[in-house]
Order: C-alpha cells, then sequence, then structure tokens
C-alpha cells in the first residue's frame, strides 16, 4: 500500500514536470534570444 501511494506520487510529480517544460519551452520560444542567453 506504502509503495503504491509513492508510485501515485510519482507519476503525479512527472506529470507536473512535463507541463511545467512545455510552458517553460513556449515562453523561451517567444523571447528574444538575446534576453534568453542574458537570463542564464
Amino acid at each position: 500500500e506504502e509503495l503504491e501511494k509513492c508510485l501515485v506520487y510519482y507519476r503525479k510529480t512527472d506529470e507536473d514536470y512535463k507541463v511545467t517544460k512545455k510552458v517553460y519551452n513556449k515562453v523561451k520560444d517567444q523571447l528574444p534570444k538575446e534576453v534568453f542567453k542574458n537570463a542564464i
């Protein structure tokens, strides 16, 4: 049962990560390249 809870949690976390990454990439694509380089 504990293992099941862990698996559910990690699945949710992974989905959140994928969504965040997609949003980040969309924002990055809309920024001028110079702005992005300087931000890093």
